[in-house]
């Protein structure tokens, strides 16, 4: 058996192994890549709530919220450059409230949990299986590296002529031929970003692979220290939009406000500056309690080695690198990945049947010879 008959046998019998697995996995990761879109679409009074009257102070709003939902503890506020957005207010136990920063109003309250993207999250993670399901997508993510590998292997083109063949999809000779270009030639175009999506959603799956990044980085898991807290009982805490006037001081798309989390801790106030390298890729400010003023920084690119790894793997997972282009290729990638195992079974069911013909042509021919 030559190398590249035994490539194909692999390639073929894991795909079949893999196939609904991976196709399962593969859609819904199309989904996620744009599931901000596609939430603001669907839902636009929850994210929007535009107007032109003057705008209530923080606290106000935060004082609002808190009197429609007395049981929930609110842990910060986010607020939107864009100033149609509602404001968000995460609370304890994984809900979000969104409110009206005009009038206080709670448009919306939302448990992630009850969502239909959580259950698309826990069918790409964990087949909605726990962590039975997260180590069965581990494994087919791993098998897919090699599906991929060898599927590259098998069908690079090796002259001009397959390489003209290989850089199209024929549409008008017949639907096998369309599904076998799907397959072969979508492929390898495909091959190196699926590759690095499957190879960085290994982090997801294995703690092994998760002490390994930090491993290779050399350094550990522990988070970065914040400012330790001061607590003055007779000073006056400050407000949040004395918080958020400092924090405004660095431009981002959001400025994400978390409460002190106990008496005389510092404000955390996450954002996205301008320069930076992709959506993950966020620095902390850490606020005085008393003042407001921003007394430290703590920068993306100042984190610990391993921090850092994780923040690129997270990046080049969803295709945050590069903007909307790389998004767009990184879900169209992710659809053709998802239509592989569909392709594939149909190419193997064709040269089945072509073979079981030859057979019983073969068989009849010797029949009528006797």
């Amino acid at each position: 058996m030559s190398l590249r008959t035994l490539a194909l046998k692999i390639h073929l019998y894991l795909g079949l192994v893999t196939g609904l697995v991976l196709a399962v996995v593969c859609f819904t990761g199309a989904l996620l890549t744009f599931e901000r879109e596609i939430g603001e679409a669907t839902h636009p009074a929850r994210y929007f709530a535009p107007g032109d009257g003057p705008r209530l102070s923080l606290d106000e709003v935060v004082r609002r919220v808190g009197a429609a939902l007395p049981e929930a503890r609110i842990q910060g506020v986010t607020v939107h450059a864009d100033p149609t957005r509602t404001l968000e207010l995460p609370i304890e136990g994984g809900v979000t409230a969104y409110a009206d920063p005009r009038t206080g109003a709670v448009v919306e309250r939302v448990a992630r949990a009850e969502t239909g993207w959580h259950l698309v999250m826990r069918l790409h993670r964990y087949l909605l299986g726990g962590d039975i399901g997260k180590r069965v997508v581990g494994v087919c993510v791993l098998i897919f590296l090699l599906i991929l590998i060898t599927g590259v292997w098998i069908w690079w083109p090796k002259s001009r002529r397959q390489l003209r063949a290989r850089t199209r999809i024929a549409t008008g000779l017949g639907w096998r031929r369309l599904n076998y270009d799907l397959h072969v030639s979508a492929g390898i175009f495909c091959a190196v970003f699926l590759f690095a999506m499957a190879f960085t959603g290994l982090m997801w799956s294995f703690e092994w692979f998760n002490a390994g990044m930090y491993a290779v980085a050399g350094s550990t898991a522990a988070p970065s220290p914040e400012p330790p807290p001061r607590p003055r009982p007779d000073a006056t805490p400050a407000t949040l939009d004395a918080v958020y006037a400092a924090a405004a001081a660095v431009p981002s798309p959001f400025h994400r406000i978390r409460l002190p989390k106990e008496p005389g801790a510092a404000f955390a106030v996450r954002v996205l500056p301008e320069d930076a390298a992709n959506d993950y890729a966020t620095d902390v400010l850490y606020a005085d309690p008393y003042t407001g003023e921003v007394v430290a920084r703590a920068r993306a690119g100042d984190r610990a080695g391993g921090a850092r790894l994780r923040l690129w793997f997270h990046a080049i997972h969803f295709g945050t690198i590069g903007g909307w282009p790389t998004r767009i290729v990184w879900g169209l990638a992710a659809l053709i990945g998802a239509s592989f195992p569909i392709t594939g079974a149909l190419i193997w069911i064709n040269r089945r049947r072509r073979r079981w013909r030859r057979r019983w042509a073969a068989w009849r021919g010797r029949g009528e010879a006797t």
